[in-house]
């Protein structure tokens, strides 16, 4: 379900999304339509359920799930773009999203979130990347998709 909101007013993209929508599908339907070249989100605020959030040990992720409604305090991250393969002719998006959450005892937890489900809305602001492009390389040494910033046209 995507029925979120949004409007770029050259500033950055001011975005609402609404409950049961999935994060992920709505940060890659809006990326799809206003973040060609990747962008940075900036801030967003509101809460989340369902969320799952991991903890990098230095090989691989913890994770945890957090099935009940928490607190978004803040959520931070960078949307970069994985550039067209010759299969699919279509660019597609990686994300690398950290967050805040705080339950009802307001007690908080964070982390690397790998999905999560708006409950009852969330507020954000991203950037796009609009004289740079924001991709993604794997580090050999590290073993991680690191992000890659490159200026257009150099």
């Amino acid at each position: 379900m995507v029925c979120m909101h949004w409007i770029n007013d050259r500033r950055g993209l001011f975005v609402k999304l609404d409950a049961g929508e999935d994060l992920f599908e709505s940060l890659e339907a809006i990326a799809a339509k206003e973040l060609q070249n990747g962008g940075m989100i900036l801030m967003a605020i509101g809460m989340l359920k369902n969320s799952v959030v991991g903890y990098y040990n230095g090989t691989n992720y913890t994770k945890r799930t957090l099935e009940k409604g928490h607190e978004l305090l803040g959520l931070h991250g960078s949307i970069r773009v994985i550039d067209k393969s010759e299969e699919s002719k279509a660019t597609r998006i990686d994300m690398h999203i950290h967050c805040m959450l705080a339950n009802d005892r307001h007690e908080v937890v964070g982390g690397h979130l790998f999905s999560a489900v708006v409950d009852p809305l969330v507020e954000m602001l991203i950037i796009p990347a609009e004289e740079s492009r924001i991709t993604v390389e794997l580090n050999e040494k590290t073993g991680l998709r690191e992000m890659r910033v490159d200026k257009i046209g150099e």
